[in-house]
This record gives structure tokens, C-alpha cells and sequence, in this order.
């Protein structure tokens, strides 16, 4: 039997809102310019019934923060929640802060949307698609995108800076690298995961060193016969107990002739 392409309906076509992909990139863009180390973590998250959650973490060590100031102030959130982001309150993991913003989904297709907002029409994630398809025994989920970092630092530019002549961003990049005396694209490390139903979770950590994108492929196959056979019992139970109510029922009316004409016979 032939697999329905659990993709086919689901590939994102639907460009981002500029106005959520800006906040994104500039938040991004913020955090970059901190310098030092930063990690940038990727999530996201698809259940069985395709709802899911993307989240994006970013990890600055103490000398970052020491840069970029006080982090509440600096990250101008607003148009992340307007556009239905949750944003949480920066916290203290081991030797990083991290802050953290998540979206919660209704289905694969908006999933699709929502990651390609996370950095615009010209940021790392590249060929989105994810979806579902059911068989009468089994669910297949899949999730699979381009992660290309061969563009450099250049990808999560502030839009702002990017439209201005001369080319602030690069200028800023390199003050950095000279201050830190290292490439900015040491300075900062990358995961991808992807969860799926199941118990399914895989990482990928591509990084500005890589020579090509990383190709991110995460797939999982659910059994649904545990599923049928309960559908099954609770089909057979039914009948099991309409058929006892109709032997009963027949019973009792058998009963009950058999005492209407008992009472017509002794009259």
C-alpha cells in the first residue's frame, strides 16, 4: 500500500508577517551584537493531533550581558506578543541567561508559517514543510527544512540597519571582533530540535563553519492498532450489551404473554 505524502498540503507558501519576522530578526540582531558567547536554540514541537509549539531560546553568557546592558530593557518585545508570541522573563541556567519566546499552534500548516517567521524571508530556515497522514493503522508525522548558516552573520541583520548606506551592520560586527579579538561566527553555536509524537526528539547543530545548509529531516510513525483494538472492544461491548437487552426484552414479553393467557385460561 502506498504512503500518502504527509507534506503535500502543508509546504509554507504563506510569507510571514513582516512586522513579527522584523521583531524577530531584531531581537536576534540585538543578542548578536552582545558578542562574546551566545547559544541559539531552536524548538519545535509537533503532537499527535499536528497542534504543536515553536520555541526560540537564546543562551548569553555573563560577559554578553555585561555588553548588551539590562536585557529587559533592550528587547523590545511588543510586536512578538502582538503577533501572538509569549515571551519569558529572562532566566538563569548554569553559566548562561536565557530568554526564551514560544508559539503555540493549531496545526502543522500554521507550524510551517510560524517557523518561517522566526527569521524572515532571508534568515537560515530555508524549504519548510511538515505535516501528518493517517492510515487505518498507523500515523506518520514529518518535519523537514533547509538550516543554511553560509551566509554569515548577515542573516539575522536588524532590517533597519540593512535599508541605511555603508553598511552599519558589518561596521559593528567588526568592532566586536576586535574588541573580543575572535570572528563573531565563533562566538555563537546553534541547535535545531525537532520532537514529534511518540518520543521521538533529534538535534542538529549546524554552525557558520559548515561549507553547505544543514538538511533537517526528523520523521516518526505511530502503530495505531492499540487505538483499534480498544475502537473494536468498545464496538463489541455495545453490541454485546444491546444484544443482552434484546434477549431480556424478548424474554420478558415472552413472560408476560405467558401470564396473560395463564389469566385468560383460568377465567
Amino acid at each position: 500500500m502506498s504512503t500518502p505524502d504527509p507534506l503535500a498540503s502543508h509546504r509554507s507558501t504563506r510569507r510571514p508577517s513582516p512586522i513579527t519576522s522584523a521583531a524577530v530578526v531584531v531581537v536576534l540582531a540585538l543578542l548578536l551584537l552582545a558578542g562574546c558567547q551566545l547559544q541559539v536554540d531552536t524548538t519545535i514541537t509537533i503532537e499527535a493531533d499536528g497542534s504543536g509549539t515553536v520555541t526560540q531560546a537564546v543562551g548569553l553568557d555573563d560577559a554578553a550581558l555585561a555588553r548588551i546592558g539590562d536585557l529587559e530593557q533592550q528587547l523590545a518585545v511588543d510586536d512578538l506578543v502582538a503577533a501572538g508570541w509569549t515571551v519569558d522573563e529572562p532566566v538563569r541556567e548554569g553559566e548562561l541567561t536565557w530568554v526564551r519566546a514560544h508559539r503555540e499552534v493549531d496545526d502543522t500548516t500554521e507550524l510551517a508559517v510560524v517557523v518561517s517567521e522566526l527569521n524572515g524571508p532571508d534568515g537560515p530556515f530555508r524549504d519548510i514543510a511538515t505535516g501528518q497522514s493517517d492510515t487505518f493503522l498507523d500515523r506518520t508525522t514529518e518535519f523537514i527544512a533547509t538550516y543554511d548558516l553560509t551566509g554569515g552573520p548577515g542573516l539575522f541583520a536588524d532590517p533597519d540597519l540593512a535599508a541605511v548606506g555603508g553598511n552599519p551592520w558589518g561596521t559593528l560586527l567588526a568592532r566586536i571582533e576586535a574588541e573580543e579579538g575572535r570572528p563573531v561566527t565563533e562566538m555563537v553555536d546553534f541547535s535545531v530540535t525537532v520532537e514529534l509524537p511518540g518520543g521521538y526528539a533529534e538535534t542538529w547543530t549546524p554552525s557558520f563553519a559548515d561549507p553547505a545548509p544543514t538538511e533537517i529531516s526528523a520523521r516518526q510513525s505511530e502503530s495505531k492498532v492499540g487505538e483499534r483494538l480498544v475502537q473494536a472492544l468498545v464496538v463489541l461491548l455495545v453490541l454485546v450489551t444491546a444484544v443482552a437487552l434484546r434477549v431480556a426484552w424478548v424474554a420478558r414479553r415472552r413472560r408476560t404473554r405467558r401470564m396473560m393467557a395463564g389469566r385468560h385460561y383460568r377465567r
